[in-house]
C-alpha cells in the first residue's frame, strides 16, 4: 500500500469510523470526503499534482468544511497542529501560554488554562509551533488575570495595599513584569508600584519566596505564611 493510499484511508476513517478514536471530531460533526474522492485513483491524482510529498499531512482550510479539492492542501504536521481546532489556540492566546510558563506555571497547569495539552504547551514554550509568537505586556497581564484571587489576592474598594499584596508584586517585579502591567493588576497607580519598587514604600517587606509564589499559581492551597 502506497503512503498516498493510507492519507487517502484515514481520511475516510475520520469521516466514516465511528469506533475511531477522533471521529467526534470529523464525521460525528458532520465533515464528508467529497463524492469524488471516494475514489482513491482520483484522490491520488489530485495530491500528486497539488504538492504532496511525504512528511506533509492533508488540511482542510476552512475547519468545519468537508475534504474536497477546493478546500484541502499539504502542510507540515508542526501547522497542521497550529491550525487544528483541538489546539483552540491564536497568536494572543500562545503568548499568555508564554507569560504564564515564564511566570512558573508547569507546562500542564499552562495548557490545562486554554484546553490543550502539556505536550502542545511544551512545543509553544520552545518555538516548534507559535515559534513566531513572543511575549507581549498585554499576554503578561492576562497570565496575572488567570490567577487572580489566587496569585495576587484582589484589593477592595479604597484599602492599600496588604503586606501580601506588596510580597507578591516584589516577587513579580523581580521576575521582569513591568510596573505598569502591576499597577493594573493591583489596582493601584503605577507611582506606588515605583515607589514599592525603591523600596521607599514597605521596606520592611520581603519578595514572596518563590517557592509559595509557585504555589499560589498552582492553586495548591498551601497556606502562606507571615516572614
Amino acid at each position: 500500500m502506497s503512503k498516498l493510499h493510507g492519507v487517502w484511508r484515514q481520511m475516510k476513517r475520520r469521516c466514516t469510523d465511528a469506533a475511531w478514536p477522533g471521529f467526534y471530531r470529523y464525521g460525528g460533526r458532520g465533515i464528508k470526503v467529497c463524492g469524488e474522492w471516494k475514489d482513491r485513483l482520483k484522490f491520488v491524482k489530485w495530491a500528486q499534482a497539488n504538492g504532496w510529498k511525504p512528511g506533509l499531512q492533508i488540511d482542510r482550510i476552512d475547519n468545519d468544511g468537508d475534504y474536497s479539492p477546493e478546500n484541502c492542501r499539504f502542510i507540515t504536521c508542526r501547522d497542521n497542529i497550529r491550525n487544528s481546532s483541538v489546539s483552540k489556540l491564536n497568536a494572543e492566546k500562545a503568548a499568555t501560554i508564554k507569560s504564564l510558563i515564564a511566570l512558573g506555571c508547569t507546562y500542564e497547569k499552562a495548557g490545562e488554562a486554554f484546553g490543550v495539552t502539556y505536550s502542545t504547551a511544551y512545543e509553544i514554550w520552545v518555538g516548534d509551533i507559535w515559534g513566531d509568537v513572543t511575549e507581549t505586556e498585554l499576554s503578561k497581564e492576562k497570565a496575572l488575570g488567570l490567577f487572580n484571587g489566587t496569585m495576587l489576592p484582589k484589593k477592595t474598594g479604597t484599602h492599600k495595599l496588604s503586606k501580601l499584596h506588596v510580597s507578591v508584586v516584589k516577587s513579580l517585579l523581580y521576575l521582569g513584569f513591568k510596573q505598569a502591567t502591576l499597577a493594573r493588576a493591583t489596582g493601584v497607580s503605577q507611582s506606588s508600584i515605583s515607589l514599592i519598587n525603591s523600596s521607599k514604600h514597605w521596606p520592611e517587606v520581603k519578595p514572596m519566596p518563590l517557592a509559595f509564589l509557585y504555589a499560589r499559581v498552582f492553586n495548591l492551597n498551601r497556606e502562606v505564611k507571615q516572614w
